[in-house]
């Protein structure tokens, strides 16, 4: 068997559908542009399998409906080492689900890339993701050997003040500092990758 990684992108969610449509009608939709994303080159690590289940309502999240779904991944979870990677609305989804409804399996590697920590930004909303997370967040270090934080200064999603936030309350979490990824939308992530092979 091989050990295992599960990743899962961040997307949008609303706590109304009037803002829904707004974000729809605003969006910039262009058939022809079409870019690399660094996840894709997860599946080009040797001696891994890949889950990246496609979850529902993507463009309009929902925990409760993430949460069915994901659960349909966790009986394909073997006795190898299990990684856990999630970027943006994913990891608000990823450690809110750990906090409250983890199996007894040990987690290898937790890889949080771009990381919201509360709804308190740029009027942006959680909606049912929202969670309170200093009250179960550090909980989190017991099921995670390895926990690892990116975030650049230059997102412009997500400020990098809410990675130094979290580690507040994850002090045995390794925070990796950029300059110029943004909200870690490019075509490869090599520090992340090498750190999955370094720390397997």
């Amino acid at each position: 068997m091989k050990n295992q990684i599960i990743f899962i992108h961040g997307w949008e969610t609303f706590s109304n559908q009037r803002d829904y449509y707004d974000f729809l009608a605003d969006y910039d939709y262009n058939p022809y542009k079409q870019k690399e994303k660094w996840h894709i080159n997860l599946n080009k690590l040797e001696d891994f399998e890949v889950f990246r289940p496609d979850m529902p309502w993507k463009w309009n999240c929902d925990y409760i409906a993430w949460k069915i779904w994901f659960e349909k991944v966790i009986p394909y979870i073997n006795k190898e080492k299990l990684i856990l990677i999630g970027h943006s609305l994913w990891v608000i989804f990823l450690t809110k689900y750990l906090s409250e409804n983890w199996c007894s399996k040990k987690i290898n590697q937790l890889h949080l890339v771009s990381w919201v920590f509360n709804d308190k930004w740029q009027g942006q909303t959680l909606w049912n993701f929202n969670f309170d997370n200093t009250e179960t967040i550090s909980g989190i270090q017991d099921i995670a050997e390895k926990i690892f934080i990116y975030h650049s200064r230059d997102d412009f999603v997500v400020p990098y003040e809410h990675a130094e936030k979290y580690l507040e309350y994850l002090p045995s979490a390794r925070l990796m500092s950029f300059e110029d990824r943004g909200h870690f939308l490019q075509a490869e992530f090599p520090e992340l990758i090498e750190n999955i092979k370094n720390n397997i």
